[in-house]
């Protein structure tokens, strides 16, 4: 669900509401009904909050937030998540001019200002506990398909992730947001063994994981995909099964 405004919109601005708090509600309410996760897009805080008090799963963007919307997310921090999707901003801001979108477009647009509201709000989020998680608005010239682990070097860049912290973000956490009943995001017995298999240590250098000649197996329940590590092979899918 888009809540509120996007800054490339000139008639839809953030923070513009499209929806009342009670639509999002009858919004929610039907998808949980249905089985579904809801998810919406919210850049500014009283977007946000409408998003918490609805009961949507997964907030996109958070761009900006003020004190008490950051603590509304502290209290329900439990059970929702929040994906900023930098990369957007990045990919535009780096690459954007390459297809049409100037850097003074984006400055008369705000984005850099937004860039640097993101960052911020991020950062507050993660030192209040909130489940804040790697991917999002991916599939464009600037963010295109294939290249998501990107957004593991910007949590670290952008908002101060250790590596350990934002590979934990991508997989535990977003495991736990996507199958909120379990199965996937950590090896533990009784779940799907899903695992990628890389050379070097990303602890060190979350980079090396953009680098897919270094991905050596790629396992999904069990099953290997992708195996260049074939002598190694059968010990690992016996421990793990």
């Amino acid at each position: 669900m888009y809540i509120d405004g996007e800054g490339m919109l000139d008639n839809d601005q953030p923070g513009e509401l499209t929806y009342t708090e009670e639509e999002v509600v009858a919004a929610v309410d039907e998808a949980h009904r249905r089985g579904l996760l809801a998810v919406c897009h919210a850049r500014g805080a009283e977007a946000v909050r409408i998003a918490v008090h609805a009961g949507m799963d997964i907030i996109g963007h958070a761009n900006v937030l003020d004190d008490e919307t950051v603590e509304l997310l502290r209290s329900v921090r439990d059970r929702i998540f929040v994906v900023p999707a930098i990369e957007w901003h990045v990919g535009l801001w780096e690459r954007g001019a390459e297809f049409g979108v100037t850097r003074e477009f984006l400055e008369a647009t705000g984005y850099q200002e937004e860039l640097s509201e993101t960052i911020s709000s991020v950062k507050r989020m993660k030192e209040a506990g909130v489940r804040v998680l790697p991917g999002g608005d991916f599939g464009f010239n600037w963010s295109p398909h294939g290249t998501y682990a990107r957004d593991l070097q910007n949590f670290v860049e952008y908002f101060g992730y250790t590596p350990k912290e934002v590979l934990l973000a991508a997989t535990r956490d977003a495991g736990a947001a996507m199958r909120p009943r379990g199965m996937i995001g950590t090896l533990e017995s009784g779940k799907l063994a899903d695992l990628i298999v890389v050379e070097g240590n990303p602890l060190e250098d979350v980079r090396i994981l953009q680098e897919k000649e270094r991905i050596v197996g790629v396992m999904k329940d069990g099953k290997w995909y992708h195996n260049d590590f074939v002598s190694f092979a059968e010990p690992i899918v016996s421990h793990l099964v």
